[in-house]
């Protein structure tokens, strides 16, 4: 049996009567694929982002992250816009962001300027907003700050999750190198809402709040200073919070 053969066979052996998942299958065809990759045509795994079948859609696109295959970048932004399944979107920016072709960036930032169309969409917005972040590109940083920062309508405070994952993952990223990006971060929150993360807080002071924790965990210049600033805001949520992090962070700096 050759490669592709085989492959188409692993593939078939995925689809079960009970409509439940094949997770050992699914190991097999990964490895299989990692193994055989010089030897297999990548077409049949594009042929499967157009099966009938969401679950062997959503293998397709795994595949093609783990292989990193460039020649699939298009059919996988087509995957991301056109599939009616969100698993199978969520997958496809996955493996965008890990092949890490610039190409796929203005399709993926184009994708969460569009409105959100229900909660099922929430994690396919922080795939294409952590595949934003896995690109090597001198814009993205200014970027997910405007990822940051911008409004999401009605759904806003469904996403203060995806924020904090997108704050910690620059953190780990770019670590000290963020903290004119967060200063930044905090003057250019979207004020254009009533939408709250929290009903006592408003969603402008959620997010200054959550930059000014991390200014302080890298211990970036002028933080103190910003935070006993805001120690006379007129905000009591922005007051108690710039307190509690000074005394966290700052407690043994001199006042």
């Amino acid at each position: 049996m050759s490669p592709q053969e085989e492959l188409e066979y692993l593939f078939q052996q995925l689809i079960r009567d009970d409509g439940m998942r094949a997770p050992h299958i699914e190991k097999q065809v990964t490895q299989f694929v990692i193994d055989n990759q010089q030897h297999i045509d990548i077409e049949l795994i594009k042929r499967n982002l157009r099966n009938s079948n969401p679950y062997l859609r959503e293998i397709a696109c795994r595949l093609f992250k783990v292989i990193k295959a460039t020649d699939a970048v298009q059919s996988l932004i087509d995957v991301l816009w056109l599939d009616d399944d969100y698993d199978v979107r969520a997958a496809a920016a996955d493996a965008l962001g890990h092949i890490g072709d610039i190409s796929a960036l203005e399709p993926l930032q184009r994708y969460l300027e569009k409105p959100l169309a229900s909660q099922l969409e929430i994690p396919t917005y922080e795939f294409v907003s952590g595949a934003i972040l896995m690109l090597d590109d001198p814009s993205v940083p200014q970027l997910l700050i405007s990822i940051i920062g911008r409004s999401y309508g009605e759904m806003d405070s469904e996403l203060h999750n995806m924020r904090e994952l997108l704050l910690d993952d620059m953190i780990q990223k770019w670590g000290t190198r963020c903290c004119g990006l967060l200063f930044e971060g905090l003057e250019k929150i979207d004020t254009d809402s009533s939408d709250s993360v929290y009903e006592h807080i408003d969603r402008k002071t959620s997010i200054q709040i959550r930059i000014l924790y991390r200014l302080a965990m890298l211990q970036c210049p002028g933080t103190l200073d910003r935070l006993r600033m805001n120690l006379d805001h007129t905000d009591s949520d922005m007051r108690e919070a710039c307190a509690e992090i000074i005394e966290r962070y700052f407690k043994n700096v001199s006042h």
